[in-house]
């Protein structure tokens, strides 16, 4: 058996979050409705997920020794999330400034990332890596996601990775993936097509682009569509539907939840299914992680869906 159900490799950040009527107009003084204050970032809050769908994860990567440093940790360490592979380095906490608007139910993100200590190749740690049923990834530390990457793949261990922007080292990060998991915009760029381009033409063009064993594009409130290059088969799946609040990490929920059940073995209709659903459920409040639900949670609103 090994030590992880998952491990995750990438973005931390602390997100400050005010809840709006409308949107302010620039250079004007506005009432905030609530104000909130907890942890984000793409693998940090998929961590968190796994936790607390019940699976044994770590998060292995830098932290910055700051004001905000004991409020990432603790962020970690109340859920379950093992810390003993995270390294503490002279740096800065990325921050967020998220802005929900509660009239047409948008949020806005304001961040910054300058000072944040750097995570390199040499950091990454290889028994860790070999150690894991799942390797979960973003781009934000290009080297380190490169390196754990080359060693998941050699290892056998499957590779998810969230893909939204596209740094230097893509292409070679991508060559280790073994499921993809791509932002509508970050497909688009990737493949070179238009905005306009229809979902299942923009899925058969990333799937040629790259020779991942599953290739996916969340879509929102669409949903989100798969494909297994193992079985020839499209999935596809929708949005489901609750009484939205935010929708901050809900991406970084979905990713979580389906590292946590490709970790399970679960089949990719079930867990694209149970991500979904994760992902959803996590919009019911402000946060990206105030809403993520337990496994029970997860299972009980599934059945009353049927």
């Amino acid at each position: 058996m090994k030590s992880y159900d998952v491990v995750g490799i990438g973005a931390y950040c602390i997100d400050f979050l005010a809840v709006v009527d409308e949107y302010p107009s620039e250079d004007q003084k506005h009432e905030v409705r609530e104000m909130f204050m907890e942890g984000g970032g793409n693998a940090a809050t998929g961590c968190v997920t796994v936790a607390r769908l019940g699976g044994r994860v770590a998060y292995h990567g830098a932290i910055a020794m700051d004001f905000l440093t004991e409020q990432v940790l603790d962020g970690f360490r109340k859920e379950g999330v093992n810390t003993e592979w995270i390294e503490m380095k002279e740096g800065a906490t990325p921050f967020s400034f998220i802005i929900i608007n509660r009239s047409a139910n948008t949020r806005t993100i304001m961040f910054r990332k300058k000072g944040v200590s750097p995570f390199n190749k040499d950091d990454v740690n290889e028994e860790l890596i070999r150690n894991t049923e799942v390797l979960f990834i973003d781009f934000y530390h290009p080297e380190a996601s490169l390196k754990a990457s080359e060693i998941a793949s050699e290892n056998g261990v499957p590779v998810v990775l969230d893909a939204e922007s596209i740094p230097r080292l893509a292409d070679e990060i991508i060559e280790n993936v073994s499921h993809l998991i791509s932002s509508r915009d970050f497909a688009i760029r990737y493949t070179g097509l238009s905005e306009d381009a229809e979902d299942e033409g923009l899925l058969e063009e990333l799937i040629v682009k790259v020779k991942c064993e599953v290739v996916g594009i969340t879509l929102g409130e669409r949903g989100c569509i798969f494909y297994d290059r193992n079985s020839d088969k499209i999935v596809r799946q929708d949005a489901f539907k609750v009484d939205v609040l935010d929708t901050t990490g809900a991406g970084d929920v979905f990713h979580g939840a389906f590292s946590f059940f490709l970790a399970k073995r679960y089949p990719l209709a079930d867990i694209v299914r149970f991500s979904s659903a994760c992902a959803s459920l996590s919009c019911r409040k402000i946060g990206g992680r105030a809403g993520i639900p337990s496994y029970d949670e997860l299972i009980s609103f599934l059945d009353s869906t049927v």
